[in-house]
């Protein structure tokens, strides 16, 4: 039956295997045909928008140079007048030559005078303006009612068997207020298409605000009269000649040109199908060898997976040494590993709990015993009893801090406080041993504002200052001790800083040697227990750092996470 059982069990593990891999292979194949979708669609749209933002500033460049050209002559005095007197025309030649040799896009330019007869050209082979007929449409008509405006108009007209011009730009010519004149330039075809032609785009179209055709990549897509006509479905989807395209379009000159950009859609829906016919093949390629290899795995893993299920058996029993013993080669051995890592750092933590929990008692303990030890309260019973015959209002002041003395440390819950409270404690007890020493003691508290909120561990200063106070002026009479606080970034950085007798270099080295090792010397219980609590609950890079100097005084830095929150509780 047992036999049965396992067989059972591996059997569904191969089954699970299978199931999964070949869930996670299907899923695999319809990610990736589903991938190759919208990246083939995302690099068109990049292609398109690409290809359609370069045409449109170069197209924008080169029309506005003609047109701040047109602006710039019909306004310029020598030119108006030398074409006036008709004089001079060399050096209205040079500058029209050097216009057009300027531009990507070269053009045929005529200047007409009002009666219809071309006095300026390069074009050596016909003049197709001359005749007083041409105002009464197309162009000339639009730049007599648009007096002073550069005029655009889409027009085509054959120069010779190769050389055609396609769109033109105009503006009338004035002196003294009346029209003397027109300067036309004529936009070369071939020099219009280079700009078009885009590596990776079907087809382009330029077209004027009716649809008529400037310029395009293919003039199959052009209907009988050659107007671009297209169905739009959707924002980025056209229908042109049965062909579906995914299209960009912009507009220049105040919509008086647009730009078509077209992808053929035909390109990606065979890419797809090729795809998907040959993800299907290695799908059926890869289940066969899924089953073979899923049988395979199923019984070589079972021995693993039994090891690993014993070991957490024990463990729920309690037996934390309960390792998983490491024979295989393969990815059960980093399971085991990681167990294993598991429970040597469960081990540590309850044991640095349990030291902490230690700690912390023993702090507490001490802490009780330095506040209330029959010589403190008498002393401070003595001190009230004087003090109440000479200054009430101190006497009143003694009472208040201890007081407050007597709550801070009966409040056993609270292991991390504010440190507006802790300083409020500390005050008062400076404040008694003030008292008690009179001007033997003085000290000052230097706060930055932004770490009254910070949270800190409860008892962490308090046996600093004493130390300060029970050690620090045996061979003076007076003695000072400066508590400095302040943030630099998240370090809490605390300072007690006393003029005392200090402490000598041997001492001094043993207790840095403490601090290292807590349970190399047990003479220091104070200082060291709040440095390895600190150390304990923050990491080793916090903690304290001695300074000190025989006849100075000595220096106590406390280093702690900045915590504007209570994180850490027991």
């Amino acid at each position: 039956m047992k036999r049965n059982s396992k067989h059972l069990y591996r059997d569904e593990l191969k089954k699970m295997f299978i199931l999964y891999s070949t869930s996670f292979i299907v899923i695999s194949i319809l990610s990736v045909i589903l991938f190759v979708q919208i990246y083939t669609n995302q690099v068109i749209r990049n292609n398109n928008s690409q290809a359609s933002n370069n045409i449109i500033k170069t197209l924008n460049d080169e029309l506005k140079e003609y047109e701040n050209a047109l602006v710039r002559l019909t306004e310029n005095e020598e030119f108006v007048t030398s074409a006036l007197s008709r004089e001079n025309y060399s050096h209205v030649y040079r500058m029209l030559y050097d216009i057009i040799n300027k531009r990507q896009i070269k053009s045929m330019f005529y200047y007409v005078d009002t009666n219809g007869k071309t006095l300026i050209t390069n074009n050596y082979i016909n003049a197709p303006y001359d005749g007083s007929d041409i105002f009464f449409s197309g162009l000339f008509k639009q730049m007599n009612r648009n007096t002073g405006q550069v005029v655009y108009l889409n027009q085509k007209a054959q120069i010779d068997l190769i050389k055609r011009t396609v769109y033109s730009i105009g503006k009338s010519v004035e002196f003294e207020g009346e029209i003397v004149g027109y300067l036309v330039f004529d936009l070369l075809e071939s020099e219009f298409s280079k700009i078009i032609y885009e590596k990776g785009i079907d087809v382009v179209v330029v077209t004027d605000q009716y649809n008529n055709v400037i310029v395009t990549t293919n003039s199959l897509i052009l209907d009988e009269i050659g107007k671009f006509k297209v169905e739009k479905q959707g924002e980025e989807y056209i229908q042109v000649m049965d062909q579906t395209y995914y299209y960009d379009e912009l507009q220049l000159l105040n919509d008086y040109i647009h730009v078509y950009t077209m992808t053929e859609m035909g390109l990606v829906r065979d890419l797809l199908t090729s795809s998907l016919v040959f993800m299907i093949v290695v799908l059926i390629i890869v289940t066969v060898i899924v089953v073979k290899i899923s049988d395979y795995a199923a019984k070589k893993k079972t021995v693993s997976i039994n090891n690993l299920i014993e070991a957490i058996r024990k463990v729920q029993k309690g037996d934390l040494k309960a390792f998983v013993p490491l024979g295989s080669t393969d990815e059960f051995q980093i399971i085991g590993e990681q167990f294993n890592g598991m429970l040597i750092k469960l081990n540590q933590l309850i044991e640095k709990n349990n030291e902490l929990i230690e700690r912390n008692r023993l702090s507490e303990v001490k802490q009780l015993e330095s506040q209330f030890n029959p010589h403190f309260i008498f002393n401070t019973l003595e001190t009230l009893k004087y003090m109440i015959h000479i200054d009430r209002n101190k006497a009143s002041d003694i009472i208040m801090g201890f007081g407050v003395i007597l709550r801070y440390s009966i409040d056993y819950e609270s292991k991390d406080i504010l440190l507006d409270q802790d300083l409020d404690y500390l005050n008062s007890y400076l404040m008694i041993q003030k008292y008690r020493y009179n001007k033997r003691l003085s000290y000052q508290f230097k706060i930055d504002a932004n770490v009254k909120e910070l949270i800190v561990p409860k008892l962490i200063l308090q046996p600093i200052i004493e130390n300060c106070i029970n050690h620090g002026y045996k061979e003076k009479d007076t003695l000072r001790i400066d508590i400095t606080i302040k943030r630099r970034n998240m370090i809490l950085i605390a300072i007690v800083q006393d003029d005392g007798d200090g402490i000598d270099e041997e001492t001094l080295e043993k207790i840095r040697k403490s601090l290292s090792n807590p349970e190399d010397n047990p003479g220091h219980i104070g200082v060291i227990n709040v440095h390895r609590r600190i150390q304990l609950m923050y990491g080793e890079e916090y903690g304290l750092e001695l300074e000190s100097e025989i006849g100075i005084g000595t220096k106590v830095t406390i280093k702690l996470p900045a915590k504007e929150t209570i994180c850490l509780k027991f």
